[in-house]
């Protein structure tokens, strides 16, 4: 059975998050390893609208979050397949809403930032029929 766990933090969820963290294939934010420290202080000051565990048959299999500008971070363990990927995305639907619309500010639906290195993702995505809608790039200093 899958389920979100939202987080609280407290002390065993810091560790699961540290241990998805470093077995983590693809990332966005940063490309090294914070120190626990780093991590923990991270954790307890929870940036995100929502963040969850996502568990399945009582093994943690993952995390997602959502943010204040309605984007979605996936960070799921492999193997997975699309169908357990849907599942989750659509408890994460029940649990919590978009916020609402503000021009050129916040789309007014969901949409999940992709690391474009993770190409199994994206092909999950589109096999739940998920388009893409645009790519960043980083202007270099």
């Amino acid at each position: 059975m899958k389920k979100l766990e939202v987080i609280c933090p407290n002390e065993k969820q810091i560790e699961m998050f540290f241990s998805l963290l470093k077995a983590r294939q693809h990332g966005i934010s940063h490309s090294t390893l914070p120190s626990y420290t780093s991590h923990k202080k991270f954790v307890i000051e929870n940036p995100y609208r929502q963040w969850y565990l996502a568990w399945n048959s009582g093994h943690c299999k993952g995390s997602i979050y959502v943010q204040h500008d309605n984007s979605i971070g996936i960070n799921l363990v492999q193997p997975y397949n699309a169908e357990t990927l849907g599942e989750y995305l659509l408890l994460l639907e029940f649990d919590i809403q978009p916020l609402p619309r503000i021009a050129s500010v916040r789309s007014a639906c969901f949409f999940i930032n992709v690391s474009p290195n993770n190409k199994e993702l994206v092909k999950k995505l589109e096999i739940l029929g998920y388009k893409i809608s645009q790519g960043s790039y980083f202007l270099k200093k």
